[in-house]
């Protein structure tokens, strides 16, 4: 076996269950995770088995993906309102599924866009044409905004992407209930590259491929 960008995108779609709808074949957020997984995973760990070398350097692309990709936009060209539903127009083809939970932002009037930290479930008409419920009309376009997809800022957030951690945590305590974990000397050593690692499954298999085979892989 050989790493390859064919081999990554196999993994994207059959192990990781990224469809083409969320990240394209042509992604350059594909590129660039497997460049840098292939400039941190040691490339002498082909000696031990090209198999392990090969399923190291797609997982921890597939960790990187998570933390970088771009979700799939689309300007909006046109925006009108009938009878409790928002029929949305794209200067190109939105590539969105229906069922999609899409952002709506920069709309003006602003009661077309979505509420904070909230998405609109869409239905898909044609390649450039979506709707969504909206109950009250929020009136003429004036100014058009954009339409994003979130599937990849809802997989940070599950997976606390951007938040920071110093550490494992070894021990935690309330008032009713406590509970202490025992933390090897090796997971005391850890990067702040390798806890980031952590956050995801992918980056945790990762950590368990290069932790198997001693302190020259990375991990001791």
């Amino acid at each position: 076996m050989a790493v390859t960008r064919a081999g990554f995108v196999t993994f994207i779609r059959d192990v990781m269950g990224i469809g083409q709808a969320y990240l394209p074949d042509a992604s350059p957020s594909i590129d660039y995770s497997l460049l840098v997984a292939k400039s941190i995973v040691l490339a002498n760990l082909n000696l031990v088995s090209s198999i392990i070398y090969d399923l190291a350097v797609y997982n921890l692309a597939g960790d990187t993906l998570i933390n970088y990709a771009h979700d799939i936009s689309a300007t909006i060209a046109t925006i009108t309102w009938s009878t409790g539903i928002a029929t949305v127009t794209t200067t190109t083809a939105h590539g969105f599924l229906g069922g999609d939970p899409i952002v709506i932002a920069a709309q003006s009037p602003t009661g077309y866009n979505s509420p904070p930290e909230k998405s609109f479930q869409i239905s898909v008409t044609s390649s450039t044409v979506f709707t969504y419920a909206l109950v009250n009309d929020p009136g003429t376009q004036t100014m058009p905004g954009t339409a994003s997809e979130i599937y990849f800022q809802t997989l940070r957030a599950k997976w606390n992407i951007y938040g920071f951690v110093s550490g494992i945590i070894s021990s935690s305590n309330d008032e009713s209930t406590g509970q202490s974990l025992v933390t090897p000397e090796k997971m005391k050593n850890l990067t702040m590259a390798n806890l980031q690692n952590l956050k995801t499954p992918y980056g945790r298999q990762y950590m368990a491929f290069i932790e198997s085979y001693g302190p020259i892989w990375g991990v001791s």
